[in-house]
């Protein structure tokens, strides 16, 4: 079984993700993990090895504060620096902000990643998630 884990705290992308893995064959959506946000990723991370895990970088560290716009990058470097957790075998980011994107694109570059620029109004970034993921889940 390939292991999905989704750290997305919006509602419509996190739909739209679930939209463009379900269309890969051999993936069942209903068995893929999600978060909203580090703190929850830490302890699935710690629990459970992720074949995939797919990454929002703005993500908030808990539910109940406000995103930080490199809340994935951090979580990245904790989960990449520390014994602890099981790091994925592939690391896919996504971002809707331009500032943060070539951060992103750098720190994730070092190492087994890869971003992705996400819009919602262009869909070729489902394209790039669709044939990414599925690359990967046939490898």
């Amino acid at each position: 079984m390939f292991n999905i884990l989704i750290v997305e705290d919006n509602t419509e992308k996190l739909r739209t993700i679930f939209e463009t893995l379900g269309s890969i064959q051999g993936i069942d959506v209903d068995l893929i993990d999600h978060d909203v946000d580090s703190f929850g990723a830490k302890k699935r991370l710690k629990e459970k090895f992720y074949d995939l895990l797919i990454l929002d970088i703005a993500i908030p560290l808990r539910k109940s504060e406000v995103v930080d716009l490199e809340g994935g990058i951090k979580l990245l470097n904790e989960i990449l620096q520390r014994d602890m957790y099981k790091v994925p075998s592939h690391i896919i980011g996504l971002t809707a902000y331009e500032e943060v994107l070539i951060k992103a694109q750098t720190e994730f570059a070092s190492s087994i990643l890869s971003v992705i620029s996400y819009s919602s109004t262009d869909i070729e970034w489902k394209t790039f998630l669709h044939n990414g993921v599925e690359q990967r889940f046939h490898s």
